[in-house]
């Protein structure tokens, strides 16, 4: 029976799961899952997870890269979520 290569080692890095699941989410743009606004949105800092958290400016409310997700909120970690 032959072994299975693991190609999935590179996402159990803790910086490599945020940022896969930061480029499928922002294809494009960044956007406000609050108001909608395109514009007006900058990063505010980064969490120990490695996601970013931004605020817009257009309605003052802050949000990271999972909110409005399965992910967000979850106990699991990002990497087995991607797995």
């Amino acid at each position: 029976m032959k072994k299975i290569p693991n190609k999935f080692n590179i996402i159990k890095h803790p910086e490599m799961a945020p940022r896969i699941i930061r480029k499928w989410r922002w294809k494009k743009k960044k956007y406000c899952p609050h108001c909608g606004a395109i514009n007006n949105i900058i990063k505010h800092s980064i969490q120990k997870n490695g996601v970013y958290r931004y605020e817009c400016k257009n309605c003052t409310k802050t949000f990271n890269d999972l909110t409005g997700t399965v992910f967000n909120k979850t106990r699991i970690p990002l990497w087995k979520w991607i797995y």
